[in-house]
């Protein structure tokens, strides 16, 4: 079902292409990833705001939980084969009682070595901040992740409105007393369905290894998120963007922290994000 699934968003993408016409003038928002540099000596910026439903974190609580998220992602280039990339969160989480305020950092360099191949070497790093219980505010140490991240994206567009961006990451976090490696492979596709106007499909598969996993935890979790976006320039540098996404493992291999407790693990979620994007 899945595979004949994006049979039929590759079709529907493919025709839309066709059908379009002529040049593309595509919307450029900064990114968390892949091969987009803003002009050079100038700035892209993003700001987001998400929110996430979990039908129910396993055995905390059998409510529903809540996500919201702020963030803030930037690119820029020194010139056309050299560029650094950002992106800044700020979120908290909600079940029963309880409640998190977290904070989170992706700093990275982006190499397009050739028109069509681009590498990516990034350090990541989340932490909660704060934490609630019943209304008592506490601050938790050492509840936080960090770790390096290398990416390999190939780019290119058959057609002048279609984009297609597959992509093998790796990432490797230290978390509490434990080492996960995460290998990921993605596929993204974007549209342009009129002159500033485009939509995008994304699918990754994020397998995530523990060399030491707690009891109970397993050695390996697969982690699919599947994501589809809308970005719109309205004038110049300055457009809007939105989009959803779904995970099947809450945020196994994108945010290791929220391993804290074991029910984190194995819970899906879905997210929805809107946004503005700016040039300076």
């Amino acid at each position: 079902m899945p595979c004949k699934m994006l049979h039929i968003i590759a079709v529907v993408l493919v025709s839309l292409a066709v059908a379009s016409g002529a040049r593309a003038d595509w919307p450029n928002p900064a990114i968390r990833s892949g091969g987009y540099l803003p002009p050079v000596r100038q700035v892209a910026v993003s700001l987001n705001a998400s929110g996430a439903y979990v039908p129910q974190i396993g055995n905390l609580s059998a409510d529903t939980s809540a996500v919201l998220e702020g963030g803030l992602t930037w690119n820029f280039a020194f010139d056309k084969r050299v560029g650094l990339f950002g992106h800044h969160t700020i979120g908290g989480m909600w079940w029963a009682n309880v409640s998190l305020l977290s904070l989170g950092h992706v700093v990275g360099v982006r190499l397009p070595l050739v028109d069509v191949y681009t590498l990516e070497a990034a350090y990541l790093t989340h932490r909660v901040d704060s934490a609630w219980t019943d209304g008592l505010k506490i601050r938790p140490g050492g509840v936080m992740d960090s770790g390096a991240e290398l990416g390999f994206w190939l780019h290119f567009s058959p057609m002048r409105r279609l984009k297609i961006e597959p992509h093998v990451f790796g990432r490797v976090f230290g978390v509490y007393k434990d080492v996960h490696e995460v290998a990921g492979v993605g596929l993204r596709t974007s549209v342009m369905l009129f002159d500033g106007h485009a939509l995008g499909v994304e699918i990754q598969l994020l397998p995530t290894i523990r060399q030491d996993p707690r009891d109970g935890v397993e050695e390996v979790t697969w982690n699919v998120v599947g994501s589809v976006f809308w970005r719109s320039r309205i004038t110049g540098d300055f457009g809007f963007q939105f989009g959803g996404m779904i995970s099947t493992n809450l945020l196994v291999g994108q945010v290791p922290m929220l391993e804290l407790k074991r029910s984190m693990i194995n819970e899906p979620m879905a997210m929805g994000t809107v946004g503005i994007y700016f040039g300076i």
